[in-house]
C-alpha cells in the first residue's frame, strides 16, 4: 500500500481523493474508511501535506484562543473547545456550541 500512496501523492491526487481510492482498494467494507484514512494520513508520501495541515491547525487554534480572550463567555452552555484528531494528526479544533 505504500507504493500506491506514493503514486497517488506523486500524481497530485488530493488527500481526500486518496482516502476514497484507498477505501475502494481495501474493499469498501465497514472498517475500510478508517483504515484508508490511517493509511493515507500516516503515509510518508504525505509528509508535506501533514506539515502544512499542522501549521494551519496551529494558526486556527491560536486565532480561536485570541477570539475567546476578546469576547464575553456565552451564557448558552458553552462547554469549551474540542480537539478532533486522526491518528497522530490533529485535524481541527471545533467549538461545542448549541
Amino acid at each position: 500500500m505504500t507504493s500506491i500512496q506514493e503514486m497517488l501523492s506523486a500524481r497530485g491526487i488530493s488527500v481526500m481523493d486518496s482516502i476514497l481510492v484507498t477505501r475502494e482498494l481495501l474493499g469498501a467494507g465497514p472498517e475500510a474508511l478508517g483504515q484508508a484514512k490511517t493509511l493515507v494520513l500516516t503515509s510518508p508520501a504525505r509528509q508535506v501535506e501533514r506539515k502544512q495541515h499542522q501549521r494551519l491547525v496551529e494558526d486556527l487554534v491560536d486565532a480561536l484562543e485570541q477570539a475567546d480572550t476578546q469576547s464575553e463567555p456565552s451564557s448558552r452552555g458553552h462547554r469549551g473547545p474540542l480537539l478532533v484528531t486522526f491518528p497522530q494528526v490533529p485535524i481541527a479544533r471545533v467549538t461545542d456550541t448549541p
